[in-house]
């Protein structure tokens, strides 16, 4: 059927609406918090938590909600942030202040990690609890690293970028597993096709296969392959050394999900929920014994801090369990068991696992709760709490079906593959003559992600870019913010290591400038690097009057002291070389 409403008039229409509904539930969010503020005047709280501002990331999604409730249940003030004003955690009634983050820009990491920064001044943040996207996790981890010692007493809930990369990267993670004892099929990784087509004849004559892009994000119906036994692999699978496979045996059974919160190697809340595909209802079940045990040893042995969600089969001809994969981050497995009163002290070290209620969720838009499934609950709606739902399930589904891409028409299947089981069926697949008259182009919405699932390969998760910050995260910080100060940044520096890590940057020339006091070290300068003798605060104070200005300033906390005011470019930054980040087993060099 050919289009009959164009883009522009589609996105406007959407647009307008959206944004009634968001303008009107933040009105009323104003009022009731002013309402609540009043029936709350003379009350105090008992809570050991009451007082300690959490921020919490992702609050678009049903998970954030729940832990954003969960937080304000034991006291704690709650700040939250996601990539856009609009959000369903923003105008909830346990919501007390709200921000919005930096673009998630694998290019662009340094300049995420100083917006969160000044997030967290300027709230006082006592502790960061990424609930987190899919790509936001190693975003988060590069940010615990590069902050640590600029804000030793702000707590992030989950693991630096190496940790968060090992536990995300479905290969290291399998590694990880067998180190630890805990069951996974027999894997490997292909990186070209004819790589993989000579596994396929090595493997796949004996056991069935599952195929997965180790970058995947979203589409699991375009980066997930099963393969049976004897079968060649879909030409759509294309490996490369940049963009690689994961092959793992096929577990014939129940998958499972199981999520985790744990503090300093120790389980404090867990739940567990039957997974299918990308779910779009959650009920509630216990972790059983043998897989406790077993992540339980892992979660020890690394001493682990955050969310972590660990998906799993349990095999139908041997009744064993294998671990497919980790996300390391935030699971909508929660909302199984977020019902449990007081659980939000599970972020702070209190083991709330023996007052566990499991219940099952559904969402109206997806037609799975009551009235049109009665035993399971609405994700977002709570009496006490009415606006999320207005925005999670009218707002920003046609803010995502406007923004995200699903507007530039196209033909759409008349029978759907990979929806989740008891979902309801998409109005695109009910009504797709009409939808491609309009000109909506898109797989199904998630509301309780808060995401629209497009047709084709999505995204990586460029997890180059991230490998080269841990290999060096103080370099990688140092050239971050000279990157942001543009192609020729002016440096000004006193350790030869911080010169060391700025020279020789292809797509900048930072000019350089080093203090130093040992004739010696005039003959050691680097190309593009000027050595400058004298007594620190005398060289400085000199500099200033010849007019020099610098756009970074690296300088032990003492010499930042007696920087002159002067000195400072304009959107420049001062830099403790104390506080510079240290990767896990890298030497310090600031020492």
């Amino acid at each position: 059927m050919l289009r009959v409403v164009p883009s522009a008039v589609l996105g406007t229409l959407f647009g307008g609406v959206a944004y009634a509904v968001w303008y009107a539930c933040v009105a009323c969010w104003h009022l009731l918090r002013c309402i609540q503020r009043l029936a709350q005047r003379n009350a105090k709280s008992t809570s050991p938590f009451a007082g300690k501002t959490v921020l919490v990331t992702t609050g678009r999604q049903a998970k954030t909600l729940h832990g954003v409730r969960a937080l304000k249940e034991i006291g704690c003030r709650v700040v939250v942030a996601d990539y856009q004003d609009m959000s369903a955690s923003a105008v909830s009634t346990a919501c007390d202040a709200v921000a919005t983050l930096a673009p998630l820009d694998p290019g662009k990491v340094s300049e995420w990690v100083d917006h969160l920064e000044g997030i967290i001044r300027r709230e006082k943040v006592d502790m960061v609890i990424p609930f987190s996207t899919i790509n936001e996790a190693l975003f988060i981890g590069v940010a615990k690293d590069w902050l640590a010692r600029r804000l030793p007493d702000v707590t992030f809930l989950c693991e630096g970028l190496e940790m968060m990369a090992r536990l995300d990267n479905k290969a290291m993670f399998s590694d990880m597993c067998m180190e630890s004892n805990v069951p996974v099929p027999e894997s490997g990784i292909v990186t070209s096709r004819a790589e993989l087509e000579q596994t396929m004849r090595d493997v796949g004559g004996d056991m069935d296969v599952i195929l997965k892009r180790i970058e995947s994000t979203i589409n699991r119906d375009e980066e997930i392959k099963v393969v049976m036994k004897g079968e060649c692999a879909p030409e759509s699978v294309r490996p490369t050394a940049e963009d690689p496979w994961q092959w793992q045996r096929f577990i014939r059974g129940t998958e499972y999900s199981a999520w985790f919160v744990c503090c300093n190697g120790h389980i404090t809340f867990q739940g567990c929920y039957r997974s299918e595909g990308d779910l779009l209802f959650f009920d509630g079940i216990p972790v059983p014994d043998d897989v406790e045990k077993a992540i339980s040893g892992l979660v020890a042995r690394h001493k682990l801090s955050g969310h972590y969600a660990f998906d799993y089969f349990r095999e139908e001809s041997t009744g064993r369990f294998f671990v497919i994969e980790c996300n390391p981050r935030a699971s909508s497995v929660l909302e199984g068991v977020s019902q449990t009163p007081g659980w939000g002290a599970s972020f702070f070290g209190r083991d709330m696992r023996s007052s566990t209620c499991y219940h099952k969720t559904g969402f109206w838009f997806h037609r799975n709760c009551w009235p049109f499934e009665a035993s399971r609950t609405e994700g977002f709606w709570a009496w006490w709490d009415p606006l999320p739902v207005f925005v999670a399930e009218i707002a920003w589904p046609l803010e995502m079906l406007r923004i995200k891409g699903a507007l530039k028409g196209g033909a759409l299947p008349r029978m759907p593959r990979g929806l989740p089981i008891e979902a309801g069926k998409p109005l695109t697949a009910q009504f797709p003559g009409l939808f491609e008259a309009l000109g909506l182009n898109y797989h199904h919405l998630d509301v309780n992600i808060g995401k629209v699932i497009l047709p084709g390969r999505t995204a990586g998760r460029e997890y180059a870019i991230f490998s080269e910050i841990e290999q060096d995260p103080q370099g990688s910080y140092l050239r971050g913010q000279a990157r942001q100060r543009g192609s020729k940044p002016r440096i000004l520096c006193d350790a030869a290591w911080v010169a060391a890590k700025l020279v020789g940057m292809n797509e900048m020339k930072p000019n350089i400038t080093r203090l130093a006091t040992d004739p010696v070290e005039s003959m050691r300068a680097s190309h593009g690097e000027q050595v400058v003798l004298g007594s620190a605060v005398d060289t400085m104070r000199n500099l200033i009057k010849q007019g020099k200005q610098f756009d970074v300033i690296v300088l032990p906390k003492l010499l930042l002291s007696e920087v002159p005011d002067s000195a400072l470019a304009a959107g420049g930054c001062l830099l403790a070389s104390e506080t510079l980040p240290v990767g896990r087993g890298k030497k310090d060099e600031t020492a």
